[in-house]
């Protein structure tokens, strides 16, 4: 069985038969030319595949497929057609890219041996845009039946999208930034260097790597199997793909690794994406550090300004580390701690048993604290001299998308030049994970390296159940329920107050919660305050098992901290249906999300809780009133009622 995985060719011992051959040269060779991994955009429809392929024992056949993203281990090749009878030094094929998203094209040459080889082409489909802004589908059906689970958009679907820092992994490959930066250190200031001009362009992955996501893209579908999760590239949101033809964001939630490096243009989406309402969850540190302009001809990226350097096609000299400092502590929210990675970070809070690697610091005040990591960072290696080769490397990057660099030309002394203490002073910065509202979207930041936690199973649970909830779930707001004194009901929006002053909004009240549920929504709560029942009234599109996952502000609702043991049970009473039930929870520093199981036939959901806070106000934000709910201690019962 062939296995495609990214950049990942393999065969099994049963396909690979005569291509076990040590001599490599007699296999055929076959190679995509058009559409070429740099391609910009495609449309859904039907898309022309030209290659060619050649053997020095001819060629029998050139068949090809294209697959969305997750891959589903299916095989449909069609039949190519040569340039001419028995011709295959050129040949094409039509293929229906019939969903949106991230597609590998698969051409497969056989020859008069039985010999087989592959080439692969990824590339981003989108969806045209209508006049009335509805994404138009494929008639065709060529590919139906081997569709992926990335389907076209509608009104319901969530659309969330991981972008593949392609940039970045150019920027680490081999004769590419790094060598210079390790070659010209030394380099005084003000000084002009013109030589090596050539390593300040680097060529992009003909087949980026996505393994290291590929635990969070699982999550992703297991917590949100109706929604449409895309991968794309930088090169996608350099050319536009976090925009509509109408205007509006085309993905709810972005999840972004390691983007180091961006194009003005990618950064400017960026940001704009947030302004206009979507959320990026930045699972990683050290993102959008340094600048680069983009060329699709030749498929490469060319170092601006960032990172200590910066190059104007004519000399490189040195310059800032961090190129957009101040904007990303405006909309970001953090900075990237510059410091020699060898240097420890104590963690005096460490719920995922995270291992220091790289860490941004929260440096706007607005950031909602969820997880304070109580950080100490060390700055002890000075000027030593960095560890070098790949056995070094390997205890710099344990896993993650710099691991394709071991080998690669001592590549361990780049990455320990790259983070060398700077004069800026380390001491009293807070490592945090966090949220941020800017415009009307918001960013959810990790600060730890998240992508070294996705076989974490603490992480990955925070992250489905607080982080994807607060991403892409139904946010909703305490207010006064009309004629009724005694009850207060949550309505959707969040409590968010506008601050003309820097675009922002004031979320730190605890008066929002989030829910998320496979089946419906929550389309009603209302609290009881005489008899502190809160009551969550479920709006049912499917009879079906599911599971309710609320994230409650422990302005709201709190427990006491979970003994050494971890059980919680003894805090909260879960009842279904007058029977008692199981339940799970996760927590950060100021919410708590209960995960509850809801059979097809529940209409009530009971949760007693130990205590809320006694007093607090509630700002009205729809009607700009303020309401004040007091003398809530003890005994909460979260009712949930399921309409029929």
């Amino acid at each position: 069985m062939l296995l495609v995985f990214g950049s990942v060719l393999t065969t099994s011992s049963a396909q690979a038969g005569d291509n076990n051959d040590k001599n490599e040269s007699l296999l055929p060779t076959v190679q995509i030319i058009e559409p070429s991994y740099c391609t910009s955009k495609v449309s859904v429809g039907e898309i022309l595949v030209q290659g060619n392929a050649n053997g020095s024992n001819g060629i029998s056949k050139v068949e090809a497929f294209a697959h969305g993203y997750p891959f589903k281990e299916e095989y449909p090749f069609l039949l190519a057609e040569p340039v001419s009878p028995g011709n295959w030094s050129s040949w094409s094929i039509t293929l229906d890219l019939f969903s949106t998203g991230s597609h590998s094209i698969l051409a497969k040459v056989t020859d008069n041996s039985g010999r087989e080889n592959w080439d692969e082409v990824t590339l981003n489909v989108v969806a045209p845009v209508n006049s009335t802004g509805q994404t138009q589908e494929s008639n065709s059906s060529q590919q139906d039946k081997m569709n992926s689970s990335i389907l076209p958009s509608s009104p319901a679907k969530k659309r969330i999208a991981l972008v593949n820092p392609t940039f970045t992994q150019a920027a680490y490959t081999k004769d590419g930034f790094y060598d210079f930066y390790f070659k010209y250190n030394d380099v005084p200031e003000r000084v002009n260097v013109t030589t090596d001009l050539n390593f300040m362009t680097a060529q992009l992955p003909e087949q980026p790597d996505r393994k290291y996501f590929a635990p969070i893209v699982e999550r992703l579908i297991d917590s949100y199997p109706d929604a449409e999760i895309s991968i794309i590239r930088d090169q996608d949101v350099h050319n536009g793909a976090l925009v509509r033809e109408d205007g509006s964001n085309a993905y709810d939630a972005l999840l972004l690794f390691h983007s180091e490096y961006v194009t003005q243009k990618a950064y400017d989406s960026f940001k704009n994406f947030v302004k206009n309402g979507g959320t990026i969850i930045f699972l990683d540190p050290n993102i959008l550090y340094a600048e680069v302009t983009y060329d699709e001809d030749t498929c490469s990226v060319t170092l601006v300004k960032g990172h200590d350097w910066e190059y104007d096609g004519k000399a490189v000299r040195k310059s800032v580390a961090e190129r957009y400092f101040e904007e990303n502590k405006e909309w970001i929210g953090s900075n990237f701690v510059v410091r020699d990675i060898r240097d420890p970070v104590i963690f005096g809070y460490n719920p995922f048993n995270y291992t220091h690697f790289e860490e941004n610091y929260v440096s706007n005040p607005g950031a909602k604290i969820l997880i304070d990591y109580n950080a100490t960072i060390v700055d002890i290696t000075g000027g030593e001299s960095p560890p070098t080769g790949s056995d070094a490397l390997s205890l710099l990057v344990p896993r993650g998308i710099l691991s394709n660099l071991l080998g690669q030309n001592n590549q361990g002394e780049h990455l320990a030049e790259e983070h060398k203490t700077d004069a800026e002073n380390n001491e009293n910065k807070r490592i945090a994970t966090y949220e941020l509202q800017y415009g009307k979207g918001k960013v959810l930041m990790m600060g730890i390296f998240g992508q070294h936690l996705v076989n974490n199973t603490s992480f990955l649970n925070f992250f489905d159940n607080i982080m994807l909830t607060k991403a892409i779930g139904i946010p909703r707001q305490i207010v006064k329920e009309e004629n009724n004194d005694n009850n207060t009901a949550f309505t959707l929006g969040t409590a968010n107050k506008a601050n003309p002053e820097n675009n922002t909004y004031d979320n730190n009240n605890g008066t929002t919660f989030y829910s998320k549920m496979n089946s419906g929504t929550v389309d009603k709560a209302i609290i009881d305050t005489q008899s502190k029942i809160l009551k969550i009234t479920l709006a049912r599109a499917k009879s079906v098992p599911d599971s309710l996952v609320v994230v409650l502000p422990k302005l709201l609702i709190d427990v006491p901290t979970p003994n050494s043991n971890g059980k919680t049970n003894a805090n909260f009473t879960v009842m279904l249906d007058g029977s008692l039930s199981t339940y799970n929870r996760v927590s950060d520093g100021i919410e708590t999300a209960l995960i509850i199981p809801i059979s097809p036939g529940s209409k009530v959901v009971e949760i007693s809780g130990t205590h809320v806070m006694p007093e607090f106000s509630f700002l009205q934000a729809n009607l700009g009133a303020t309401l004040i709910i007091g003398a809530i201690i003890f005994g909460l019962r979260i009712i949930s009622r399921v309409a029929k």
